[in-house]
This record gives C-alpha cells, sequence and structure tokens, in this order.
C-alpha cells in the first residue's frame, strides 16, 4: 500500500473502532454543521460576484500570461524546518527538529542539491516551559533563521524561498525580542544579495478583507472569517473567465499595522509587503510576503518593479498544480514524520536502560 493509502485505512480502521452511540450522535452533529456550512458558502458565493466587479474595476487584480525570463532568477534556494515532540512523562518532552536548504544553481536544467542545515534533538522541560508547543516552535524558527542568515552571509545573489509567512510567529510571545531581533537581522543580510519570497499555504488573517472594505467601500467582505476565505472564493470566480496565466492581486503595506510583531520588524528596518496569487486553477492560493529594508510608501516604483520579478519567479519555479518547486522540496526533504520521532524516542528509552530491574521497569513505564 502507499502513504496515502495506509493513513486511509488507519482512518478508517479508528472511526469503526469508536463507540457505535458515540458515533451516531456524532454523525447527527456532522450533517448539521455541514448544512449551515452548505448554507454559509452559498451566501458567500451570491457575495463574490459583487465584489470582484469592483475590484477588477480598480484594478486590484493582475495576470500574467507569460514569463519574462530577463526577470528570473536561476539561482535558488529553499528553505524549511520541521519539528515533532514526543515524551511529556514527568514533564519532560524530546524535540526533533530539523532545517533544510534546496539549492538549484542553474534553474530547473540544474539538478538539486539537499543541504540539512539542521538537525538534533533538544529536551524540553515543561515546568520552565509551559507553553510547549510554541517553544519547540520558537526553536525551530530560530534554526531556520540561522539558516537564512548563514545563506545570507554567503554572498551570493538568489533567490530564497521561506516556507510560511516573513514574520513567523504571526502573534506575540513572552521574551520575544532577541527572536525577532535575530530573525530580522537575518533577513537585512540576505536581502543584500537576494530577494526573499514567503509563501504562506494557511492565512487566518484578515489583512485584505480590512484592506478592501476601507480602501474600496467593500462592506460585504465582512462576511468572510479570513483572507483564504475571501481569495479563494474570488480567484475561483475570476477563473471562470480567465484560464491562462497566473492571477495576483496589488500588494498591501503589511509594515503599516502598529501591532505587534509586525510594529517590531519595522523597528527593526525590516518592511513586509503581500499579496495572494494563484499559478493556475488547480494551484493553491497563496499569500506571498516580500521583505524589504526601507518603507514602501518611501519607494513605490521600486516596489512594483520587485513584485514583477517575483511574479515572474513564482510563474518560472511553480509546476502546475504544485507549490513554487524549492518550497515543495524544502518541505518533503525536512519533514520529521511522527513515526520517526516515535521510533527515536523508543530508542532514547532503549539505550537508557541499565541492567538494574528498578530502572528496567521505569524505562518500560515511559513509554
Amino acid at each position: 500500500m502507499k502513504y496515502e493509502e495506509l493513513k486511509e485505512l488507519l482512518k478508517r480502521i479508528e472511526f469503526n473502532k469508536t463507540e457505535p452511540e458515540i458515533l451516531a450522535k456524532l454523525v447527527e452533529s456532522a450533517q448539521i454543521k455541514g448544512e449551515k456550512a452548505q448554507r454559509e458558502l452559498r451566501n458567500l458565493r451570491g457575495l463574490t460576484g459583487k465584489i470582484v466587479d469592483v475590484l477588477w474595476s480598480k484594478d486590484f487584480f493582475f495576470i500574467n500570461n507569460k514569463i519574462n525570463e530577463t526577470e528570473v532568477e536561476k539561482y535558488a534556494v529553499g528553505i524549511d524546518g520541521s519539528f515533532q515532540l514526543v515524551g511529556g512523562i514527568g514533564g519532560k518532552w524530546y524535540l526533533f527538529l530539523s532545517v533544510t536548504r534546496i539549492l538549484f544553481k542553474n534553474g530547473l536544467e540544474s539538478e538539486p542539491e539537499v543541504e540539512v542545515f539542521w538537525a538534533d534533538i533538544d529536551e524540553i522541560d515543561e515546568q520552565d516551559t509551559p507553553s510547549i508547543r510554541l517553544a519547540a516552535e520558537e526553536k525551530m524558527l530560530t534554526a531556520e533563521s540561522k539558516a537564512i542568515l548563514n545563506w545570507g552571509s554567503k554572498d551570493i545573489k538568489s533567490v530564497v524561498f521561506i516556507d510560511g509567512p516573513i514574520i513567523d510567529p504571526p502573534f506575540s510571545f513572552r521574551n520575544d525580542e532577541d527572536y525577532i531581533n535575530y530573525r530580522c537581522e537575518a533577513f537585512r543580510v540576505c536581502l543584500k544579495n537576494s530577494i526573499v519570497i514567503g509563501c504562506v499555504k494557511r492565512v487566518r488573517d484578515r489583512f485584505f478583507v480590512n484592506h478592501i472594505i476601507n480602501k474600496f467601500n467593500v462592506k460585504e467582505a465582512e462576511c468572510f472569517p479570513t483572507d483564504q476565505h475571501l481569495m479563494l472564493l474570488l480567484f475561483t470566480k475570476l477563473r471562470q473567465n480567465i484560464s491562462l496565466g497566473s492571477l495576483y492581486t496589488n500588494w498591501i503595506d503589511l509594515s503599516e499595522l502598529n501591532t505587534k510583531p509586525y510594529k517590531e520588524y519595522k523597528e527593526n528596518d525590516v518592511y513586509v509587503v503581500s499579496f495572494f496569487y494563484e499559478r493556475d486553477i488547480r494551484s493553491k492560493v497563496l499569500r506571498i510576503d516580500v521583505p524589504f529594508t526601507f518603507p514602501p510608501s518611501e519607494n513605490v516604483d521600486l516596489v512594483n518593479s520587485t513584485i514583477s520579478k517575483v511574479i515572474n519567479i513564482l510563474d518560472y519555479w511553480t509546476y502546475p498544480g504544485q507549490d513554487p518547486l524549492p518550497v515543495l522540496l524544502a518541505h518533503e526533504k525536512c519533514n520529521i514524520r511522527k513515526g520517526a520521532a516515535e521510533v527515536l524516542y523508543e530508542e532514547i528509552l532503549t539505550k537508557s536502560r541499565s541492567v538494574d530491574p528498578f530502572d528496567q521497569l521505569v524505562a518500560s513505564r515511559m513509554r
């Protein structure tokens, strides 16, 4: 069986092992929730046409029908990190962490080179760090920032793809000042010779919803829960008449947000603009983040010309129906699967055993 088939089989097995009485009530609830979701989608679909018409008339959407290869950077780097948390017995967790870089030195004609920049196991004590998952994510993002800084220090002209937003995590957490300063330094160094592109697949923000309401007075956008909901419907509506070329929106300046952590990045001379992009109708709608070391409002022409390059770079490096290739490969190569982390955790416990019966009993009960 293939991996995806095994996952599907496991889901069915776990479904069938659930108590019938519980399943009956959950299925009934799922049907009610499904009917509600259908009504909500129908309502949003009805608003989509009006929103598209207004935004199209305001030149909010653009089409790129042909790749301009003179604007394409052929030296590409993909950077992504991954982690798994295993353990938790007595508050002691093991963090399995990796960061990988993928290098294409001469466009799509070159063989990708895989660099495992970071691979390690860290220990986290829950008594010192109550929010275990946030601490793990911070460690991963710090390692990812090191990979960005290290690449920037090589002074190689390139395009650097990051799997995720530039401002990551997009919320404040305790003692985040040092982390933000370090991540901003990484971007400033990298931007001396490279264009940096953050590819965001899961969007939970409402930056574009608010922008469309406030700038274009489109009150109907308020009904959409997130930017991702809004853009998915808008792009799908546009694709009914536009089958060829890539679609993208106008950019907005996230640095204008006077909230944490966006304000802290601006204070560190890292300014981020964002737009939504779709390679073709089979591809995901991505939010694209592009950082600059100057306020975008001070040089709009340079920002526009850079975004034009970014669109051609995205079109060149993205196969139909997929994410940009450097992002796709970096994600696959760095990914630590949960099963692998659990096997390694078993190895830790095995190595921790001694001949003493008491120690063996304790180790067996920590599984």
